[in-house]
């Protein structure tokens, strides 16, 4: 099941959700929805969870702090993130400035609540070739984000073994 299917200029891209100690990172490209061009990004494991075109490049970000950008749906490269162990699983754009945000990476939750908070948030104005940094109320988690009315409005939840939902904006 595809992380997100989004069709832009006439172009669909999937970021497949497939994690296994097996997968590679991968995008899925088609022109008409049927038929589909496989794209390895990277040959060990990430799951990618968000697809998105900026107005100026396709982005698609995922697990273990993977980020990766597309002039047109076929030749990607990776972007370098400053802070790891963090999954992205939402993003939005505004046009002028990227959002990238997640959680702790989800093997830290298998022994409890992580002894560490990281921040969770990336915010970039030149299309990931840097980075500012930023912290959602500790250990939240962001799993949807959009961008609209002037804010990026971010849901998630407090923490992922809580089952406490949050909902955040910023401008």
């Amino acid at each position: 099941q595809p992380a997100l299917l989004q069709l832009f200029t006439h172009l669909f891209v999937a970021g497949p959700d497939v994690f296994s100690w097996e997968s590679d990172a991968r995008v899925m490209v088609s022109v008409d929805g049927h038929s589909w061009h496989e794209i390895i990004l990277r040959d060990d494991v990430a799951a990618l969870y968000e697809v998105l075109h900026d107005g100026q490049q396709f982005i698609a970000a995922g697990s273990d702090a993977t980020v990766f950008a597309s002039p047109d749906g076929y030749s990607w490269k990776e972007l370098l993130t400053p802070v790891d162990r963090v999954d992205y699983l939402s993003a939005a754009s505004n046009g002028s400035r990227l959002v990238v945000a997640g959680g702790i990476t989800w093997w830290y939750w298998w022994v409890g609540t992580p002894p560490f908070e990281r921040p969770v948030g990336l915010s970039s104005i030149d299309g990931g070739a840097t980075w500012e940094i930023f912290n959602i109320d500790g250990y939240y988690q962001s799993n949807g984000m959009a961008w609209g009315n002037g804010h990026f409005v971010s849901v998630g939840q407090a923490t992922p073994d809580s089952g406490e939902g949050a909902i955040y904006t910023w401008d």
